[in-house]
């Protein structure tokens, strides 16, 4: 299944353009206020317009159900905002489980195999694919590049942030990103994520991605440590948390 992560992540890479665009004052001033703010205080003015990345995880763990220990996981990550498209691979330390997690073309899938040959399961449909882009338009924290898709909609500012669309292959997501005093978005907001019910169906539920704490990258302040939840009739389920080490254009390492 890692295979199957590099060979996608490396079909991704070939499909993907290099860019010599850089993020210029006059492109920050065409944006919402709040994110230009965002775009100055992170340090992307001047720098060149990263569409495709590698997240590089230094540690990562998921929590599998409410109330459940964390599990410690090794994470591979790809994502383009050009497309959008991510690819990402997730094998859990405790026992041999690796999943791989798609999404290319509009469509989302997930797989899961035991002891590397045994299928435990293969998920795709409209209930994953809309989730998936919604990971994605939340992956804007991490590549804010995703504020110039032609699919992106500016809906009414907050006091701290603002409300946004992303509309990709007939599917359509809404969320808001709110910033920190500095000016900084450090959490992103949607109540249209599809969650799996414990009777296999999806009821849409509030999901939150936030940043904890930042990091310097060269000229750059990215996201350090991510935490990931949802808001569930029985109160907020953390399902995953993890330290970046770097994000990084795959040309450039």
């Amino acid at each position: 299944m890692k295979r199957q992560f590099e060979s996608e992540r490396r079909n991704l890479i070939n499909h993907s353009i290099r860019e010599q665009k850089r993020w210029t004052e006059e492109m920050a001033e065409a944006l919402p206020k709040a994110v230009a703010r965002h775009l100055r205080k992170a340090g992307w003015i001047g720098q060149p317009v990263i569409r495709e990345a590698d997240v590089v995880w230094k540690e990562s763990f998921i929590r599998l159900a409410p109330r459940k220990p964390w599990t410690k996981l090794e994470t591979l990550q790809y994502v383009s905002v050009r497309e959008p498209a991510r690819t990402a691979y997730m094998r859990t330390k405790r026992m041999p489980l690796e999943v791989r997690d798609l999404f290319m073309d509009g469509t989302g899938r997930m797989d899961g195999r035991f002891l590397k040959v045994i299928p435990v399961f293969r998920t795709t449909g409209p209930e994953l694919s809309q989730g998936a882009l919604l990971t994605i338009f939340a992956e804007a924290l991490l590549l804010p590049a995703l504020f110039l898709h032609s699919g992106i909609r500016w809906l009414e500012s907050t006091a701290h942030g603002i409300n946004a669309s992303l509309s990709h292959a007939g599917l359509h997501v809404t969320g808001t990103f709110s910033h920190d005093e500095s000016g900084l978005f450090r959490r992103f907001d949607s109540e249209d994520r599809p969650y799996k019910e414990k009777d296999g169906t999806y009821r849409l539920r509030p999901f939150t991605a936030e940043v904890e704490s930042w990091q310097t990258q060269g000229p750059l302040l990215i996201p350090k440590a991510i935490r990931i939840m949802w808001h569930l009739d029985s109160g907020a389920y953390d399902y995953y948390k993890g330290t970046i080490e770097a994000i990084q254009h795959p040309e450039d390492h």
